[in-house]
């Protein structure tokens, strides 16, 4: 914004913010793509996570 203030020779209106950083709460490109990161590490090792022995499909009886 700067730098085209001074090419312009003056004040010029502050740039508009992006409609998604804005939808997200007016947070910074850069914490933006650090959520999506995070979101996408987090799905990633979900998906691969190895199914645990409770959960097989089967219900147990107790044997008494």
């Amino acid at each position: 914004h700067k730098y085209f203030c001074e090419k312009a020779g003056k004040e010029l209106p502050p740039p508009k913010p992006n409609p998604v950083l804005v939808a997200f709460g007016n947070v910074t490109p850069s914490r933006y793509v650090l959520d999506v990161i995070r979101k996408v590490r987090s799905m990633c090792w979900a998906s691969t996570a190895p199914p645990s022995s409770s959960s097989n499909g089967r219900s147990r009886a107790k044997r008494t």
